[in-house]
């Protein structure tokens, strides 16, 4: 679904745990929300997400880039990759290309409308594409749809990712879980009006905190 060039200029930043035991990503994320999440989901997270990452290499034949410096609030050690130059692309187009030859249908320029419900159990999705719409039959339905960011007035994520996967799992039954956490980077100023990146917001931010003492708060 959607499009595989969407991803042309964003920049990837899978998490990446070098020699780092996974317990010290884990304390990273349950200190991050004090203790609000699910602790076994963030222990899965912390100790498999290396192994997934390493497949972009010794899979996928991607280039990574590692991070070196802590340049992100809330991390305790370096633990950040990214794509080669740092664009997604060339991630997306190393995994399409795989994905291709092992015979997987893409239908780009999609929207997922529905998913197809069969006595409580789902058994595909209804597309559109341009004004037609199209049924997929699949044993099983995976939907990773994103977030819902966009819904804000002031995100940095894209106005599509406004929850329409989460609100199709929920029409049919699924929990969700840690709906409250959002993620959200603070690239942008609206006052005053500057449009900075992460590690020129944070150094911003101390300075700035020079200067008077309520600009966040205790907030991380």
């Amino acid at each position: 679904m959607g499009d595989l060039q969407l991803f042309q200029i964003v920049y990837t930043r899978p998490f990446f745990l070098l020699e780092i035991p996974p317990i010290n990503f884990c304390q990273d994320i349950l200190e991050g929300n004090r203790h609000l999440s699910d602790e076994r989901l963030a222990r899965v997270l912390a100790e498999e997400c290396t192994d997934r990452v390493n497949e972009l290499e010794s899979k996928f034949g991607i280039s990574l880039e590692r991070e070196k410096v802590i340049i992100t609030p809330g991390h305790s050690f370096p633990r950040r990759v990214y794509a080669g130059t740092g664009l997604g692309r060339n991630i997306t187009k190393s995994m399409g290309k795989y994905a291709m030859e092992l015979g997987i249908d893409f239908y780009e320029q999609s929207a997922v409308v529905d998913l197809i419900n069969d006595h409580n159990q789902i058994k595909g999705a209804l597309i559109q594409r341009g004004k037609g719409f199209h049924i997929i039959h699949s044993p099983a339905v995976i939907l990773a749809t994103g977030g819902f960011g966009g819904l804000y007035q002031s995100s940095d994520n894209p106005r599509d990712v406004s929850g329409e996967g989460i609100g199709m799992s929920w029409r049919y039954g699924a929990i969700l879980v840690d709906m409250e956490f959002v993620q959200f980077y603070p690239y942008r100023l609206q006052q005053p009006e500057y449009p900075c990146y992460d590690k020129d917001f944070w150094e911003r931010r101390l300075s700035f905190k020079r200067k008077t003492r309520t600009v966040y708060g205790k907030i991380p």
